[in-house]
């Protein structure tokens, strides 16, 4: 239950926060040289 709390309060903060946004992999050559030279 305290994690359910936990999730329904993050859920109402995030969206102020932080913005998803996409950005075809042209534009995005440094999180993909990341994502593929470093291992998981």
């Amino acid at each position: 239950k305290r994690v359910m709390n936990w999730l329904f309060k993050l859920q109402d903060i995030l969206p102020q926060i932080i913005a998803v946004k996409h950005r075809p992999g042209a534009h995005n050559a440094a999180a993909d040289y990341i994502s593929r030279h470093f291992p998981p």
